[in-house]
């Protein structure tokens, strides 16, 4: 049988053999027109958690300090309850959701989680949006009027790509579904093309690139700035110039910004940075991409905008081998909202909302201070905040306080294992798969639709039925009115089969289910094609956002740094902070441990293997040194979403050790777009213990 692997954005195809109607063996999928036979280790692990006996399978309810089994008609009574007390004595804001990275994977939970939040009516949402991707959805929504009108790079065609921040190789793409990125960047250099890679690491991407430039982190807007400068300087002809808008605001914005000026704060040679550019404009097809490292810093959105303006100015937008609009089955532009900016702010902080989230680095205080609208009660949806989030353990205390938290999750972990109640969800090979975001953000046009190819043993919910059975509880608790709650009802009818059919036959290829289950390796509709100015939702692209403009004095008053700086990175075999319990994707050696450069730990006096005390303004956490001279100086990095504790998964117990995000503070964020600044924390290293003859 085939699907399709729901553990990140790439959507590569699974073949799966059964044997015993369990699963015997998972391949790639040869026929697969994106992912053309392409699996990552990570894929392997589906069959681990089918199998795993410390899955949960049914609701657990916490007395007296201790979870029992509760039927499900029992644990929704008690949600609803719960939920419906808090939010009438402390307001409907007293209650928070959270919704984790795995939703968007999952059709299931997609098409549900809204009648559900439409239910708690409250304004504390949190997503894991804002500790990854908001940065680019600001800037869609600013300059092209959707929060989802990403461009995409054209990799299958350009000559020229440069990579900023990101590390394909590892991620499969990220705001850009791209399976088997080694070999799409072997194939650019072996048409005779160039692949430049920007990081403080010299990533496993870069290691395949034709160039590298390491740049000192968080500096990565000073480089865009002299960059569209630059080509402002030296314009370049095309369609761009009478599909925009605010030209004068944009060249008065990056004036004050020369290669000069860029080389002080980056690192990088001045005549490195005017070269790239020259090269960069003069290439037959080019398109400039960057991702987490360039998102989760202090100037996540001002990078991203940045980074369109340039492929703006140099006629790479929606040119085959630039920047392009994906034209997939279903077009999430119509199904969701295409954003909005400050309809309410946090209560603490004022921090602007943004499509009806608030950042999530707001979390704890909003828990913590006391007063009118305090959050109370927290609602999990497939996430692993205490983790994923700022300053973990400051929001671990916080959701120890609260009156009541409902997790929705398969595994107990550092998150849910506080939880009231625990509602598990089938496995990933236990529900129906469509891809409704990542068609928008692929590389190539496809759709593949599969039924579930395995049947749950109990009669367990999955994610969407989970969440319609909270709504309906809740509703019926509310004492909602006949009408809204039939609505519910046949919102719950529908199901999600119905939902894509219909979504199908009012895409733009008019297809339906029928056809996607006759073609389980999925239907190929071609590359991406022009289709500006059609798909833009403003009347003209906005080169100049009046609120990335004010960026300028804070650009202007950044000076140089001293301080070591920390940076996440990925590993192949690591999926967020999840997956650390599966056993071949844990052999390899601690790769909690921090990269340091030969360098620096001359100067600090560490050697290889040594145990460090590494220390931000927010948090201290112990780690493994481990000497790498693919980092560049003046830089460490240990993993985003890693925790050091003995997971939960396993069975094993908690220990007392803290995750990374102890050095990641919840005061640190990008002030345009919200998202967290994970990337470019100032942090001091000294050694725990000698170090050994």
């Amino acid at each position: 049988m085939f699907t399709t692997c729901p553990l990140c954005e790439a959507m590569c195809g699974l073949e799966i053999t059964l044997k015993d109607h369990r699963i015997d063996e998972i391949r790639g999928d040869k026929q697969d027109p994106l992912s053309r036979g392409h699996l990552c280790p990570k894929a392997l692990a589906l069959k681990t958690i089918q199998e795993d006996p410390n899955r949960l399978k049914q609701p657990l309810l916490k007395r007296d300090g201790q979870f029992e089994v509760v039927s499900w008609d029992e644990a929704y009574a008690i949600a609803a309850e719960r939920i419906t007390k808090i939010q009438r004595q402390h307001g409907n804001d007293s209650v928070a959701l959270y919704l984790g990275n795995p939703n968007v994977h999952n059709v299931t939970a997609l098409l549900n989680v809204r009648e559900f939040s439409r239910t708690l009516k409250t304004k504390n949402r949190y997503s894991a949006s804002s500790v990854d991707q908001w940065p680019h959805q600001h800037v869609a929504y600013e300059m092209y009027g959707h929060q989802f009108l990403v461009p995409i790079p054209d990799i299958n065609r350009t000559q020229f790509l440069v990579i900023m921040g990101g590390n394909p190789l590892v991620s499969n793409g990220s705001m850009m579904s791209a399976p088997d990125v080694g070999n799409r960047i072997k194939d650019i250099r072996n048409r005779g093309g160039r692949v430049v890679v920007i990081d403080p690491r010299r990533s496993e991407t870069a290691k395949k690139a034709s160039d590298y430039i390491a740049i000192r982190p968080g500096t990565d807007v000073f480089m865009l700035a002299a960059l569209v400068r630059q080509a402002l300087e030296n314009p370049t002809s095309g369609p761009w110039q009478s599909l925009c808008m605010g030209l004068d605001q944009l060249r008065s914005f990056v004036a004050p910004f020369s290669f000069e000026r860029a080389s002080q704060i980056t690192g990088i040679d001045a005549d490195v940075m005017a070269q790239l550019g020259r090269d960069f404009a003069a290439a037959e097809t080019a398109v400039w991409y960057g991702r987490m490292g360039v998102s989760t810093q202090a100037f996540g959105a001002t990078c991203q905008w940045l980074i369109q303006c340039l492929n703006i100015l140099t006629n790479r937008l929606d040119r085959p081998g630039g920047a392009m609009f994906p034209k997939p089955a279903i077009s999430v532009l119509d199904l969701l909202s295409k954003g909005h900016h400050g309809r309410w702010h946090s209560r603490v902080r004022k921090l602007p909302e943004f499509a009806g989230e608030l950042p999530v680095a707001c979390l704890a205080e909003e828990m913590e201070v006391e007063g009118p609208d305090q959050v109370k009660a927290l609602v999990v949806a497939a996430g692993n905040p205490v983790v994923s989030t700022p300053h973990g353990s400051r929001l671990e205390s916080a959701i120890k306080k609260l009156d009541f938290t409902l997790c929705i999750d398969f595994y107990l972990n550092e998150t849910s294992r506080h939880a009231d109640l625990v509602l598990p969800p089938v496995a990933p090979l236990e529900r129906d798969h469509y891809d409704l975001i990542f068609h928008q953000l692929a590389i190539h046009n496809t759709a593949k639709y599969h039924d579930a190819p395995l049947i749950p043993a109990a009669k367990q919910p999955d994610d969407g039925q989970i969440l319609m059975g909270l709504a309906r509880a809740i509703a019926k608790a509310k004492k909602w009115p006949l009408k809204k709650r039939l609505g519910l009802a046949f919102h719950a009818w529908m199901g999600t089969k119905r939902m894509l059919n219909w979504a199908l036959k009012r895409g733009p290829y008019r297809l339906s289910l029928k056809q996607l289950k006759k073609t389980p390796h999925g239907l190929d509709l071609g590359p991406m094609t022009p289709q500006l100015p059609d798909i833009l939702r403003r009347p003209k692209i906005q080169l100049a956002p009046e609120r990335f403009l004010a960026d300028a004095k804070r650009l202007q008053e950044t000076q140089p740094t001293t301080s070591m700086l920390l940076v996440g990175r990925r590993h192949l075999l690591q999926n967020n902070s999840w997956l650390r319990h599966v056993p071949h994707l844990t052999k390899q050696t601690d790769r909690s441990a921090m990269h340091m450069s030969p360098k620096d730990a001359t100067r600090l006096g560490l050697v290889d293997g040594q145990r460090a005390r590494v220390t931000s303004e927010s948090g201290m956490v112990e780690v493994a040194i481990a000497i790498s001279d693919a980092m560049a100086e003046g830089t460490v990095s240990i993993p985003h979403g890693y925790s050091n504790r003995a997971h939960p998964d396993s069975g094993g117990p908690f220990s007392d050790a803290v995750s990374v995000n102890e050095l990641t503070s919840c005061k640190a964020i990008d002030p345009i777009s919200g998202n967290a600044a994970l990337n470019g924390v100032p942090v001091r290293i000294e050694a725990l213990q000698a170090a050994s003859d």
